[in-house]
């Protein structure tokens, strides 16, 4: 038995910021879409490793509120995110901030209440500050 890719589910109940907050603030490549009704819409993003599919809450298929677990992303410079986040007026959890384990993090939490750690090796700062 083989799995194919891993497909992360969000019921939005705040579909067109959600749409927003993928697309444009965190960059990801739109791959699909529909929309045969207001409650039969969605939009699929290439997520990095995982899909993220983003679909119009309905009685069928209510949001929730998401605990106990986030969505991480490697990026290059999460200090130049930090500034992307904060222009678009995304609720920043914490961050930046140095951690003990060689990353320096910043939490953002998206419109449905996913949280979002964007992160950066510190080695590959310094890498990076030193050309």
């Amino acid at each position: 038995m083989n799995f194919g890719n891993v497909r992360f589910v969000i019921y939005s109940d705040q579909y067109q910021a959600s749409v927003h907050f993928y697309g444009a603030v965190m960059n990801l490549e739109r791959i699909a879409t529909w929309d045969r009704s207001p409650e039969e819409r969605g939009s699929l993003y290439n997520g990095h490793g995982a899909a993220i599919e983003v679909v119009q809450a309905s009685s069928k298929r209510p949001s929730g509120r998401p605990e106990g677990f986030e969505l991480r992303y490697r990026v290059d410079n999460v200090d130049a995110w930090h500034k992307k986040i904060t222009a678009n007026r995304i609720p920043v959890l914490y961050g930046p901030v140095d951690q003990p384990w060689g990353e320096r993090d910043l939490a953002v939490s998206d419109p449905n209440g996913v949280k979002i750690t964007l992160f950066t090796d510190l080695e590959d700062l310094k890498r990076t500050a030193g050309r």
